[in-house]
């Protein structure tokens, strides 16, 4: 049997999004190095792996996989469960969204 892939084996409940935050540079104009999980950023821009069938506001017809969105950095939880890392967020933390 083959191993699923995160988004087949994590699915999203109570009102959470599935996310995959989007890479930023974390090179500072100065060109200081800072460490991988600093940041100054209030928001995150992130992709939508899934949406948890709950969401009120974020509907299959509105808010599909593959939308960019922005999010309260704070506000995103990361779930590690049998060696994988998966990074969720309430959809009420959801800023807005981003056409790339």
């Amino acid at each position: 049997m083959s191993k699923p892939n995160s988004a087949n084996f994590f699915s999203p409940k109570n009102r959470r999004l599935l996310i995959q935050p989007v890479e930023q540079s974390s090179q500072t104009d100065s060109g200081v190095l800072l460490p991988d999980d600093y940041t100054e950023n209030k928001h995150t821009l992130a992709k939508v792996s899934d949406v948890s069938t709950d969401c009120n506001l974020f509907s299959a017809t509105f808010l599909q996989p593959g939308l960019h969105v922005v999010v309260d950095t704070h506000m995103i939880e990361t779930i590690k469960v049998n060696g994988q890392k998966f990074q969720t967020v309430m959809e009420n933390y959801v800023i807005g969204t981003m056409e790339l």
